[in-house]
């Protein structure tokens, strides 16, 4: 950069609505009504001013008294018209009713009409495998598109990692601890400000989700979590660099100095030696979290007895399917075994299928449930 060597930097883009980036509906037409300016629409939690956030009408569980605020990200807040601000600061509200209710676990009504809890589930594990300080107070971003397309709540796209993967002096039992030990969604228990909602804490107050967030986790740690596959990923990228960090240590004599994040503990003082301790810290937070991952595993499929209705029956144009645990996927097949139509990644426990276009007669509905299991139902379909 201007005719002198500034070492190895990393470029990469910044969280917006974009088809590719955040794929969501884009509101520059300006609809201040109807379904158009229901989405999408970026949030965070995140450094606020009174122009660019609102406040939040609750506290956090964890932090009693605590003021929330929500930050307007994309559209910018000089960008949204008063009509959209009122929407996502209301739909937010009202999704922070429900779940601070009694009747939050609801699994039509509840929480789980409001987000898109697999992004949470996902989020949730990302936070904690890299014990990230910036998870959920600072840089934490949420999305929601138009009610017709997906009007829940997403959580992500995940930011702001400067201060993860790595023990830090920072007065905090949660992220200080050299054996691995601490959870980032218990930051209120620390003194951190921007305070985050952490609605994670009450979401954690329904068994299905945490269980969802058990058997996600195990399921990644036999893949893309296993500590292979992180070995293989860290490998790649630093023999990719390996000669352009002797040049980068030239520039920057940083090797063996803390820099940066405040870290405890002697640095390294050789390139290797940062590698070696990269995947030794993974090891180490892996193998706590195993042995302390929240929920439980579902019950074996031998003694499993999942209960799953249909209805209307007979159907003559939207089908729903109702189970006690989550639906992957349906198949419906015709009484000669064709497969006529099929919902996949469905990953909810209620699930609309429009059949207006199929004929008249009888057909065989395949339910297929994320904790193992397929359920059979039959059913009419009249003219």
């Amino acid at each position: 950069m201007n005719n002198e060597y500034q070492g190895i930097y990393l470029l990469t883009e910044k969280i917006k609505i974009d088809k590719n980036r955040v794929n969501i509906a884009d509101m520059s037409t300006d609809p201040n009504s109807g379904n158009d300016y229901t989405g999408g629409y970026i949030f965070k939690n995140d450094y606020y001013t009174a122009y660019d956030s609102w406040l939040s009408n609750y506290s956090p569980l964890n932090k009693p008294g605590s003021a929330i605020y929500f930050v307007y990200h994309d559209p910018d807040p000089n960008e949204l018209t008063q009509q959209q601000k009122n929407y996502i600061r209301n739909y937010v509200n009202t999704f922070e009713t429900m779940l601070y209710s009694p009747d939050f676990k609801d699994k039509l009504t509840g929480y789980r009409a409001y987000l898109d809890v697999s992004s949470f589930v996902d989020y949730f594990i990302l936070g904690e495998i890299t014990r990230n300080v910036d998870t959920y107070k600072k840089s934490r971003f949420y999305y929601k598109d138009k009610e017709n397309i997906d009007g829940r709540i997403h959580s992500g796209p995940p930011w702001d990692f400067d201060w993860a993967w790595k023990n830090i002096t920072e007065n905090c039992i949660h992220f200080n601890q050299t054996d691995g030990s601490g959870w980032a969604y218990r930051i209120n228990e620390c003194d951190a400000w921007p305070v985050p909602p952490s609605w994670e804490i009450r979401l954690m107050q329904d068994r299905n989700f945490i269980n969802e967030i058990h058997d996600r986790y195990y399921l990644l740690r036999k893949n893309i979590l296993s500590q292979s596959h992180l070995n293989h990923i860290i490998d790649s990228v630093a023999l990719l660099l390996d000669a352009a960090q002797t040049r980068h240590y030239q520039k920057w004599k940083i090797l063996g100095i803390n820099v940066g994040t405040p870290e405890s503990g002697e640095q390294p003082a050789t390139y290797s030696g940062e590698i070696q301790k990269f995947k030794a810290w993974i090891s180490t937070r892996l193998a706590w979290l195993d042995a302390n991952m929240v929920g439980r595993s579902y019950v074996t499929p031998d003694k499993y007895k999942p209960k799953c209705r249909i209805f209307p029956n007979p159907v003559r144009e939207n089908l729903y399917l109702e189970s006690d645990t989550l639906i992957s996927k349906i198949e419906l097949f015709n009484y000669s075994g064709i497969r006529v139509a099929e919902k996949t990644d469905c990953n909810d426990y209620s699930v609309k299928m429009n059949l207006d276009y199929l004929g008249p007669g009888f057909y065989i509905a395949r339910i297929y449930l994320r904790y193992g299991g397929i359920i059979t139902r039959k059913l009419i379909k009249k003219q």
